[in-house]
C-alpha cells in the first residue's frame, strides 16, 4: 500500500508514519525542509520535497498512491483570529489542492483529521456524526466545516474519503500541553462558573492508532465521519482536577462566566466552553484507546 501523508513531522503525523511504516506500508511524507526530510527518514517514510499550496506539487507526490491522509495542521498558542489564518488555510487551500490531486491521479481514498469542536454547544448531550452543526461557528472553526464540505462534495467517481472528528489532543511532546501544564502550574487557568461544562480527551498515541485503523479498514469506513476521543467525557472542573492531582498543584481560582469571556475573547469562550459528549455509541468496532480516559493518559506525561 502506498500512501501520501501531509503533516508527517507533527505530533500526530509522526505517530501515524512510524505506524504505517512498521506495517510495511509505504509512506511518502511531504516535507519542507532538510530538517524534516531527515525526521521523515529516520520514522521509515520517503520524504517528498513540496508545498501543500502549489498544486503541481502534490499532483506529482500523489501520483501512484492508493490513499491520501491529510494530518496537516498549524495550530497556534494565541488565541486572536489572525493567528489562525495559516491553519485555516491548510483547512481549505490545501484540501482542496490535494482533492485534486487525488481526482487526476485517480486515488481511491481520502483520510481527513478534523475536530470535534465543530459540534459547538451541545448543552451537554451525547453528539453523533448525525448531531447537526451549528450554522455560526467561532472563526477559528469555520474553516474545518468548509474543508469537510469539501471532502464530501468531491466524494464519488472512484473517491471516498473518512473524516475523523477528533476531541483534544495532549501528549508529552505537544506543545499545547507543555503549554497548559505551564499556565496551570502559574495559576493561569481558571474555573471558568461551575465548570460544568464538558471536555472530550484523546491521547496523541490513541488518534494516531485510530488514523491506522480506519485506514487498514478503510473499506468499512468509506464516506463515514467518525467521532474519535477515548469516550469518557469529563467535565472541566474534573479536569482541572486531574491536573491537581498530577502536578500535586491546588484548585486554581474560579472566575465567573462572563469574566471569562472578556479575557480570552467571545471565539476562544465558546470553543473552550462548548459542551457535548463523546462516547462509544458510535465507535469503530475493533478499535478502543488504550488510555480510556484524562487520568490514565495523564500518567504518561511524565509529571
Amino acid at each position: 500500500m502506498k500512501i501520501f501523508l501531509t503533516g508527517g513531522t507533527g505530533v500526530l503525523g509522526r505517530r501515524v508514519l512510524k505506524l504505517l511504516s512498521e506495517n510495511n506500508a509505504e509512506v511518502v511524507v511531504l516535507s519542507r525542509s532538510a530538517e524534516n526530510a531527515a525526521l521523515i527518514t529516520q520514522l521509515g517514510g520517503t520524504p517528498f520535497s513540496g508545498d501543500l499550496f502549489n498544486p503541481d506539487d502534490l499532483i506529482r507526490g500523489t501520483a501512484g498512491a492508493d490513499a491520501i491522509l491529510h494530518l496537516a495542521t498549524h495550530i497556534p498558542r494565541a488565541s486572536k483570529t489572525s493567528a489562525w489564518a495559516l491553519n485555516d488555510r491548510i483547512r481549505t487551500e490545501g484540501t482542496a489542492n490535494l482533492l485534486r490531486a487525488a481526482w487526476i491521479n485517480g486515488v481511491p481514498f481520502y483520510l481527513q483529521q478534523s475536530v470535534a469542536l465543530i459540534y459547538g454547544d451541545q448543552q451537554g448531550r451525547v453528539v453523533t456524526p448525525d448531531t447537526p452543526l451549528p450554522e455560526k461557528q467561532p472563526a477559528m472553526l469555520r474553516s474545518a466545516v468548509e474543508m469537510e464540505r469539501l471532502i464530501r462534495e468531491a466524494a464519488g467517481d472512484g473517491l471516498s474519503y473518512a473524516i475523523l472528528r477528533f476531541g483534544n489532543f495532549y501528549s508529552a511532546d505537544s506543545a499545547q500541553t507543555r503549554g497548559l501544564l505551564e499556565n496551570f502550574r502559574n495559576g493561569k487557568v481558571p474555573l471558568i462558573g461551575k465548570g460544568d461544562f464538558y471536555w472530550n480527551m484523546i491521547h496523541t498515541d490513541d488518534a494516531a492508532a485510530a488514523v491506522a485503523f480506519v485506514l487498514f479498514n478503510r473499506a468499512r469506513f468509506e464516506n463515514k465521519i467518525l467521532n474519535v476521543s477515548d469516550f469518557n467525557p469529563l467535565r472541566f472542573s474534573e479536569f482541572l482536577a486531574a491536573l491537581a492531582m498530577a502536578t500535586h498543584s491546588d484548585m486554581p481560582r474560579r472566575v465567573p462566566r462572563y469574566l471569562a469571556r472578556l479575557l480570552v475573547g467571545k471565539d476562544t469562550f465558546k470553543v473552550m466552553t462548548a459542551s457535548y459528549r463523546i462516547t462509544d455509541a458510535q465507535a469503530m468496532e475493533g478499535w478502543a484507546p488504550r488510555y480510556p480516559g484524562f487520568r490514565e493518559g495523564l500518567r504518561s506525561l511524565g509529571i
